[in-house]
């Protein structure tokens, strides 16, 4: 993987303002989907099966 994403540093943290650095809007766009993530909570830990 790594090798297809060679404008992005192995350890670099895909920030707001690194992505922004990035030269061209096709690398910003591979990186912002690249850093896509999903917060979620969870509310129980005891399900019951109904």
């Amino acid at each position: 993987m790594l090798e297809q994403y060679t404008f992005l540093k192995l350890g670099e943290t895909l920030t707001e303002t690194y992505i922004a650095t990035l030269p061209d809007d096709a690398s910003k766009d591979t990186a912002n989907q690249i850093n896509r993530r999903t917060e979620f909570s969870v509310i129980s830990t005891n399900y019951k099966k109904r």
